[in-house]
């Protein structure tokens, strides 16, 4: 009997090495190798701004996560710093010897001497990873179609119109390292500018018309930058900028520095705090003054009370505050706005003939109107933690201002008037500790750009959000 078991159990196993080693021959590997599934298809490369999904199987590695995953939560803060000089200062600075916080500090030197100055400053808090989009533009309305004159001498009546942004945009995606100090910096910071106006006469009729013409400065990089250190972005020469008296042309450098910041906790947890109040805070300060805060502040609350301190001198100003209360987890959106309303399409004028009579001339008349609206506008959603510590934010604060109407020379002055709009926009994500305010970047408003003879006020704009636990 025993003798029968083994016998059994001997054929079972031979019977399982001939069935895999069919397997392995049907598959093309030898007998007895160690087969592999096949891998899987790399992915096709994507927008660097579009993250890949994760499985919800994978469990991520520990350590190749961020510093902050294990520790307080952080916010990156990120600060563009546009700097006017001529190029033969810049190429002293490019050839110098040393490292990039070298050649900032030859350029700072620069700035005192009076040959470089700090012509633009943009700044935006995010969370790793994440997305973020800052707009200070002017929105120009310009005529793109033209339908022919309705009698001789007449210029050509416009039947369509497109708007472009013109001012400063950054959109930016931080990821902070696993050391905690290495950040990879994926960004397109855009300046555009109305460079004037073209006038010309179609091959047909001898219509005149105009165009818009705008200059942009765009870049697409990526690049890694060290905790607070400053590293070179890049350079701009404005096209149609002319050389000065001694023949040198004006350029902008740019400089990127990216701080890790430490959200620091309340004074105390907040119990119960299912319902909260938010604050949205604008200051107006020197632009200059607003460099050195964002340069040497270790946090938001260091940077507010810096800010606090200057209004309490007169060397600030609140400009806006605005707030409201809702519950933990809910969107929620404050408006305080006026609506205005413009046309958008009209009819060409026209000359009716009729007989035995002089012609009737119809002038142009509209037929078409949208409305915008105005004001200050928040869109928040505020998600307190299960510890009643912190509180992540994911806020959308936006300011829109009627500038009066679009002001263009020559033959585009005589085209229907159209409404200029300034948009001051944040799109971002943070985190705060409750009842502590956390900057979430400027709001300036455009440089000098071109548009109805902007001038550059020097002034920057900081927003922070406070969320607050509220109890009635």
């Amino acid at each position: 009997m025993k003798s029968f078991q083994r016998a059994v159990l001997l054929w079972g196993v031979l019977a399982a090495v001939c069935s895999t080693d069919f397997i392995r021959a049907q598959s093309g590997a030898a007998p007895g190798a160690n087969v592999q599934p096949n891998p899987p298809a790399a992915p096709p490369p994507g927008d660097p701004f579009i993250r890949q999904q994760q499985s919800a199987k994978n469990t991520p590695d520990p350590a190749n996560q961020p510093a902050e995953a294990s520790g307080p939560p952080v916010n990156l803060l990120s600060v563009i710093e546009t700097w006017t000089l001529n190029q033969k200062d810049l190429l002293s600075l490019m050839e110098a010897d040393g490292d990039e916080t070298a050649r900032y500090a030859r350029l700072e030197g620069f700035a005192k001497s009076g040959k470089a100055k700090l012509s633009g400053l943009i700044a935006l808090t995010s969370k790793s990873g994440q997305r973020s989009v800052v707009e200070a533009i002017d929105e120009v309305r310009y005529a793109t179609e033209f339908v022919a004159p309705a009698a001789v001498g007449d210029i050509a009546y416009p039947a369509a119109w497109t708007t472009r942004n013109v001012g400063d945009t950054l959109e930016i995606e931080p990821v902070l390292g696993p050391n905690g100090t290495t950040i990879d910096v994926n960004l397109v910071p855009q300046t555009v500018r109305l460079a004037g106006i073209d006038e010309w006469r179609a091959e047909v009729g001898g219509v005149p018309t105009a165009s818009l013409k705008f200059e942009a400065e765009k870049v697409v990089t990526s690049l890694p930058v060290e905790n607070g250190r400053p590293a070179l972005l890049a350079t701009a020469t404005p096209a149609l900028a002319a050389p000065d008296a001694h023949g040198e042309r004006n350029v902008r450098i740019q400089w990127l520095r990216v701080m890790v910041q430490k959200t620091p906790p309340p004074a105390a947890p907040g119990k119960d705090a299912g319902d909260v109040r938010i604050e949205l805070l604008l200051y107006s300060l020197d632009r200059e003054s607003a460099r050195r805060i964002l340069a040497g502040s270790a946090d938001s609350a260091q940077s507010h009370a810096a800010v606090r301190e200057l209004v309490g001198k007169g060397e600030a100003q609140l400009e806006v505050l605005s707030a409201l209360v809702t519950k933990s987890g809910q969107r929620a959106v404050l408006e305080e706005q006026a609506e205005v309303t413009y046309p958008t399409q009209g009819k060409a004028p026209s000359v009716e003939m009729r007989t035995g009579s002089p012609p009737v001339r119809q002038p142009a008349s509209w037929n078409s109107f949208e409305t915008r609206s105005t004001g200050v506008t928040m869109e928040i959603e505020p998600v307190v933690g299960e510890d009643g510590r912190f509180v992540d934010i994911n806020i959308v604060p936006q300011v829109v201002q009627l500038n009066g109407m679009l002001e263009l020379g020559g033959i585009a002055a005589k085209y229907p008037s159209q409404p200029l709009f300034t948009t001051r926009k944040i799109t971002t994500s943070a985190t705060s500790g409750l009842g502590v305010p956390v900057l979430l970047g400027t709001m300036s408003y455009p440089r000098e750009n071109g548009v109805n003879a902007r001038k550059d006020d020097h002034r920057t704009f900081l927003a922070y959000v406070r969320v607050t636990p509220f109890r009635p």
